[in-house]
C-alpha cells in the first residue's frame, strides 16, 4: 500500500530541498503548498503518537503518527487538529487543517504543509524522503474516502459554532456558505450522512470571511489588503486602500502569495467590485 499524500496541492520545497539550504533544515521534509485551512489526511494507517494544538515553537501545531509499516511521520504547521494521542487512524483519516503556524503566530510562514517522514521510531535517526513512499493504492479505497464523498454528495466540509449556527463548503478552496435555515442542514444530512465539525464562534466567523462569505470591508475606510482570485480563470486582483488591480507579475504574485489574504469569488463578483472602485474613484475627481 503506497502512502497518500497529506493534500492535493504541488510540492514547493523538497526533502533535497530542506537538505541543501544553508544551514539546512533541522527536519528536512517535503512542503505542499496548500491553501490555509485545508484538510490535511493520513498518509497511511498508524497510531497518534503526540499532537501539539498551540502555535508555539517553530513547528507550531503538529500531527505525529506511528504507521504501521514501523515508519513514522508528522506533518506540522497546522492550523488546526482533529485527532488525539493514542487514537488509531487510516488511510485518509482526517488529521487537521493545513496552516502556517510557528513562533507563537498563526501566519508565522506562509500557508503549507510540513510532512516529516522518519525510517523508524520518532527522532531515532536522519529523516528520509517522503514522495519516495507515496504511490497508487491497489486496494479498495475505504468507503467513504474523503474525495468520494465530496464528488458524491458535493459537500466538502461543515461547520457548527457555539451559536449553533451551521455554514458547509462544496469543493476544496472554495467559499464556505452559511445555511439560513436550520431544516436545510437536516435536509443536506438526511440526503448525504454528511456530518460537521464543532467549533468555535471566533473559528467560523475567521474561516467564513477567509474564503469571502463575509461582507467585503468599507472600501473607503479600509487600509488593509486582500488578493480577490478568480474561481474560473484563477486571475489574481490586488485590492488595496479602495483600488483594484489585475496582478500579472509572476515575481509580484510569488511574493504576495501567503502573505497577503486571497479571497476566491466569481468572475460576476470581481465585476461588481471594479465598479464600484470605478465608482468611488468617479466621485473623488468631481
Amino acid at each position: 500500500m503506497g502512502y497518500a499524500m497529506p493534500a492535493d496541492a504541488p510540492i514547493s520545497c523538497s526533502w533535497q530541498c530542506h537538505k541543501d539550504r544553508n544551514p539546512p533544515s533541522s527536519e528536512p521534509g517535503t512542503d505542499i503548498a496548500c491553501a490555509y485551512g485545508t484538510v490535511i489526511w493520513a498518509p497511511y494507517p498508524g497510531t497518534v503518537i503526540e499532537i501539539k494544538t498551540s502555535n508555539s515553537g517553530g513547528m507550531g501545531r503538529f500531527v505525529a503518527l506511528q504507521l504501521d509499516d514501523g515508519r513514522t511521520t508528522r506533518a506540522i504547521h497546522m492550523s488546526a487538529v482533529f485527532v488525539g494521542v493514542g487514537q488509531r487512524v487510516d488511510k485518509w483519516t482526517h488529521l487537521g487543517l493545513s496552516g502556517a503556524s510557528g513562533y507563537g503566530s498563526d501566519w508565522y510562514y506562509g500557508p503549507h504543509v510540513h510532512q516529516t517522514l522518519w525510517p523508524g521510531c520518532y527522532w531515532c535517526d536522519a529523516t528520509i524522503d517522503f514522495m519516495l513512499y507515496v504511490g497508487p493504492d491497489p486496494e479498495p479505497e475505504p468507503e467513504p474516502t474523503p474525495r468520494r464523498k465530496w464528488e458524491e454528495t458535493m459537500v466538502y466540509a461543515a461547520y457548527r459554532d457555539d451559536n449553533g449556527t451551521i455554514a458547509i463548503q462544496h469543493y476544496p478552496r472554495g467559499r464556505i456558505m452559511q445555511l439560513g435555515d436550520p431544516n436545510e442542514w437536516a435536509a443536506i444530512h438526511a440526503a448525504t450522512g454528511a456530518g460537521y465539525h464543532q467549533v468555535s464562534n471566533q473559528y467560523l466567523a475567521d474561516k467564513m470571511a477567509w474564503y469571502g462569505q463575509a461582507p467585503f470591508p468599507d472600501m473607503e475606510h479600509s487600509t488593509g489588503m486582500v488578493v480577490l482570485v478568480d474561481q474560473g480563470t484563477q486571475q489574481r486582483y490586488l485590492l488595496a486602500g479602495g483600488a483594484l488591480v489585475q496582478l500579472v507579475d509572476e515575481n509580484t504574485i510569488g511574493q504576495i502569495d501567503g502573505r497577503v489574504p486571497s479571497l476566491w469569488i466569481s468572475s460576476e463578483e470581481i465585476a461588481n467590485i471594479q465598479r464600484q472602485v470605478n465608482g468611488e474613484e468617479s466621485e473623488q475627481r468631481k
